[in-house]
């Protein structure tokens, strides 16, 4: 084995160990029991890993794994004391303490004293059926947020929740009142919160309960996308990392109809029967790849034709042009081992995903090496020419895909009217 090939084997078996960890911490946080904390992790002993591999490495450029490495070190000693050590259950001990308060609210006026620049990452926003001054926000690790003013203030609506990673999150295209909470942020980040199931809410957000879809933190598992059938919103499909399920009782239960890690879910607008699933681990997988249903999603069908090979393929994002379905576009990055989950390619078909046939130009990498954490895409509405793709960086093509234009700079100075923060999700 060469030495790029250990550096590779090295990193890929680091940055999945960060991510177990990740899910290690607060599962001791939140041990699922009642018991007093019987113990304590520390978290610079379970990192030394890590450090001992950076402390070999240049200063610049830093090696794959470096920001989430840092990231879930620095959050990790906010929570813990100043020897690394972790309370075992105590997030969980405060929870249980809850019913037992007199007051869960503060009566005194309390002012808000900053910071004011320290926003998580927001995979999730959605607008009222009915209403689209009413906007709903979900933070990967900071909970619901809802407005009522087209964005100008927000409050929450999760805070008592046991988990407030918000995953993904849709309305009931027909009763605005019953929302589904996807828990989790299950990209591998190194400081992902990871989730506890789907939750439903029949009251607009007063209450919320557990679905068919209920599992313990332990199991390190989030929920990634959610669909709901408008002509019978009791039919919901959600996916985690492990598979695709679908409900025809509104989240009672649940059936598995794909195996995979799906990250993207998408139905045609215009024939409400098909859906695209595009199933993506970043280390690789038979099961990588485009599928589609026609039937609501009861059975599905891999369409391969044009695509890369299943074992180049990692994480997929797919749109479809809402005025033409036949019109369907993905960006497709590789896996680590292919090409460090940099962008493969943006692909389009117009035949309704049967056929596809790579756009993007060779060189053209809008994920840099982070297709695993961020990448997304988008069509414009009345005009299939004008595609959006970003990942790093936000891209705009007028031709298809053919050529790209960047359109934000996360090196920009922080005053540029082109700077906008790195990572698109």
């Amino acid at each position: 084995m060469d030495a790029i090939n250990i550096h590779n084997t090295t990193m890929l078996h680091l940055m999945k160990k960060l991510w177990m960890l990740s899910a290690l911490i607060p599962m001791a946080l939140m041990a699922a029991d009642n018991t007093h904390p019987l113990g304590t992790a520390n978290v610079f002993e379970q990192l030394t890993p890590f450090k001992s591999y950076y402390d070999t490495q240049p200063e610049w450029p830093r090696h794959y794994g470096w920001k989430p490495y840092m990231r879930y070190l620095w959050d990790m000693k906010q929570r813990g004391w100043p020897n690394g050590d972790i309370p075992v259950g105590a997030y969980w001990e405060a929870y249980q303490q809850l019913p037992r308060m007199p007051h869960i609210t503060l009566d005194e006026p309390w002012q808000n004293l900053g910071p004011y620049n320290h926003g998580g990452r927001c995979r999730v926003i959605r607008f009222h059926p009915d209403n689209t001054q009413i906007m709903f926000a979900g933070s990967v690790s900071g909970g619901m947020f809802k407005s009522t003013d087209g964005g100008e203030n927000w409050f929450p609506i999760s805070d008592f929740l046991p988990n407030i990673s918000v995953g993904c999150f849709e309305l009931d295209p027909v009763n605005a009142n019953v929302m589904y909470l996807g828990t989790g942020e299950g990209y591998y980040n190194g400081d992902a919160v990871l989730g506890i199931g789907l939750l439903k809410t029949t009251d607009g957000g007063v209450s919320w309960n557990t679905t068919g879809l209920a599992y313990p933190y332990n199991q390190g598992k989030s929920i990634l996308k959610l669909s709901i059938d408008p002509r019978n919103t009791q039919i919901v499909l959600a996916s985690n990392n492990d598979n695709l399920k679908r409900s025809t009782d509104g989240g009672g239960t649940f059936v598995n109809v794909l195996t995979g890690e799906f990250k993207d879910l998408v139905r045609d607008p215009q024939n409400l029967d098909v859906l695209f699933a595009s199933a993506g681990s970043p280390w690789g997988s038979g099961n990588n790849g485009i599928y589609k249903s026609t039937d609501n999603g009861l059975t599905w069908a891999r369409v391969e034709a044009g695509l890369p090979p299943v074992n180049q393929i990692g994480r997929i994002v797919v749109s479809i042009y809402p005025q033409n379905p036949q019109i369907v576009f993905a960006g497709i990055c590789g896996t680590f081992s292919y090409n460090g989950t940099a962008t493969i390619g943006i692909y389009r078909s117009i035949d309704g995903g049967e056929n596809w046939t790579r756009m993007s130009q060779n060189g053209v990498n809008h994920y840099s090496s982070q297709g695993w954490y961020d990448m997304s895409i988008g069509v414009k509405p009345g005009e299939s020419n004008v595609i959006f793709s970003a990942g790093l960086d936000l891209h705009r093509s007028t031709n298809s895909g053919l050529q790209w234009t960047r359109v934000s700079h996360w090196d920009a100075d922080i005053n540029s009217p082109q700077y906008i923060h790195a990572d698109h999700h």
